[in-house]
């Protein structure tokens, strides 16, 4: 009888270590799938829900600076190698705005001549924002988030 229930509890234990094993794997899996899921363009989704799948572009630079509390910048420069008038259609649908941009925007940024841009506050209000900026003349675009 004693040596059925050390077969049980040796049994037990076991499931339970393995149990936990498999938790902290899964746990693992999930937190590296949530941060390595960071691409440019799903933030720009995020952000704004503007896809560049049928955009012909590259990532010129990617820069993001995060504090563990949440507080960061986020940098990214797209190179189109043309925009297409469905590209602009497209942008358009999406709530874009044909330069210039207002003032009070324009004055923390580099804005080009002709281009569209998107501009939103995130939660928490200013300073906290988002904006794309498309530049038509040099075929780029500017994707920059603050979150102070």
């Amino acid at each position: 009888m004693r040596q059925g229930l050390r077969i049980s509890r040796s049994l037990i234990i076991s499931v339970i270590s393995v149990s936990m094993a498999l938790v902290v794997v899964v746990v693992l899996l999930n937190v590296n799938r949530k941060y390595s899921s960071k691409t440019p363009t799903r933030i720009l989704k995020s952000m704004f829900d503007i896809s560049l799948k049928d955009f012909d572009y590259t990532v010129k630079s990617f820069e993001e600076n995060w504090l563990p509390n949440g507080d960061g910048e986020c940098e990214i420069i797209f190179e189109f190698k043309g925009l297409s008038p469905e590209n602009i259609r497209y942008l358009e649908t999406k709530n874009v705005k044909r330069l210039p941009m207002p003032v009070a925007i324009r004055k923390h940024f580099s804005v080009p001549n002709n281009g569209y841009f998107i501009y939103d506050t995130l939660p928490g209000g200013l300073p906290n924002y988002a904006v794309f900026i498309i530049d038509t003349d040099n075929n780029t675009a500017l994707l920059r988030c603050e979150m102070f």
